[in-house]
């Protein structure tokens, strides 16, 4: 039982530790709050990782259309993608974000 709650001690004290410190190095950049510097920096990691990600599968994407359907039907394409995302982001804001309580509903999307 000993053990456990000085490996448990460890850990808290490693992990104020590290947000200290990560609060600090944030601080002069943008206005935190205490403990708030890991929750930034891994909102920010999964920002840059999405993006690049976007990047890069985007190319690759409009090659392969191109190849398979055509150069000529690419502006139907970009219709259609407009309408069905308006679609759905319409239908988002309407049945999703009225039925679940916003503290459920942000950290799952």
């Amino acid at each position: 039982m000993a053990y456990r709650t000085l490996v448990q001690a460890d850990i808290a004290m490693t992990r104020s530790w590290f947000t200290r410190h990560i609060d600090r190095a944030l601080g002069p950049f943008v206005d935190l709050r205490p403990g708030e510097g890991i929750t930034t920096l891994a909102s920010s990691l999964v920002f840059f990782l999405v993006t690049t990600s976007s990047y890069l599968i985007k190319p690759v994407r409009n090659s392969l259309f191109v190849e398979r359907v055509g150069a000529d039907n690419l502006p139907y394409v970009y219709i259609a993608t407009g309408l069905v995302i308006g679609l759905l982001i319409s239908w988002y804001a309407r049945y999703v974000v009225d039925r679940f309580r916003p503290n459920w509903l942000i950290p799952g999307v």
